[in-house]
């Protein structure tokens, strides 16, 4: 359901943009961007913190970035002088999906599980694999690569003006502000973990944030704001969804230090 209603209201969105022909630093663009970047968060954090069918949260993990830079070059190719070009869009939000990748590996590395009520933890692998596993890999990474390259190819990225401190600071921003409302909504740990893990992550957001509003002119301040308050709403609301659907995020090696590995005698 959060997926389907996330795509209707995406279609919504890029028929609008069609319609009114704005380009940035319009709210209504700004608006759309940070629902972009929202759901990249969404995407990510189940591509990297999910515990089943590996292979497709791999491949979800390039095809929503990139299917967002497919979509915006189709419906408002004209939004930015500069992103005329679906690898350049690619470019952008591929971004945002590597700055919080590199976050969420060392919380996965840390013990960290997305976890549904009725899913027991994964076991330890039994170094074997069946025929579908192996399908199921394949086909992935034909999708993810055939993405790729269909986004790359012929792109002349070398002769592109990218705004790297635009790209960085508002992926970061973005990522960031996502992720810190999942200690909130999905943590399992104690309170006083969860805050102190909302403020590690909130701050550094904050700051990004404020020195990027004061180095852009003031008729791009709003679409700015816009887009970072967009992200973070969306991927707290997503949270909130996988909460009531029984999702939390659960430390697994802390949980196994605390679990006897034989019952009392």
């Amino acid at each position: 359901m959060l997926i389907v209603a996330s795509l209707a209201v995406d279609l919504v969105l890029l028929a609008w943009l069609v319609e009114r022909s704005t380009k940035w630093p319009d709210l209504f663009v700004a608006a759309t961007l940070g629902l972009a970047g929202g759901q990249i968060n969404l995407a990510t954090l189940w591509s990297i913190l999910g515990c089943r069918h590996l292979p497709w949260r791999i491949a979800t993990l390039f095809v929503v970035p990139l299917a967002w830079a497919f979509a915006i070059t189709a419906s408002a190719p004209e939004i930015l002088r500069d992103y005329d070009r679906v690898a350049v869009w690619g470019v952008h939000f591929l971004t945002q999906s590597a700055l919080l990748v590199a976050i969420l590996v060392l919380v996965r590395l840390s013990g960290a599980t997305l976890l549904a009520g009725s899913i027991a933890p994964p076991e330890r692998p039994r170094r074997q694999f069946s025929l579908r596993y192996l399908f199921a890999w394949l086909t992935s990474t034909a999708i993810a690569m055939s993405a790729l390259k269909t986004t790359f190819d012929h792109a002349n990225l070398a002769e592109t003006a990218f705004d790297w401190r635009g790209i960085l600071s508002l992926g970061f921003v973005s990522s960031t502000l996502g992720l810190s409302s999942i200690w909130i909504v999905l943590d399992t740990r104690s309170r006083s973990n969860k805050l102190a893990a909302t403020w590690v992550t909130t701050v550094p957001a904050v700051l990004v944030a404020v020195v990027t509003m004061l180095a852009v002119d003031k008729h791009k301040l709003l679409a700015v704001l816009l887009i970072c308050i967009i992200a973070g709403l969306y991927s707290a609301i997503a949270w909130h969804v996988l909460s009531v659907a029984g999702f939390r995020l659960v430390w697994l090696k802390a949980r196994n230090v605390e679990t006897p590995t034989s019952p009392p005698q």
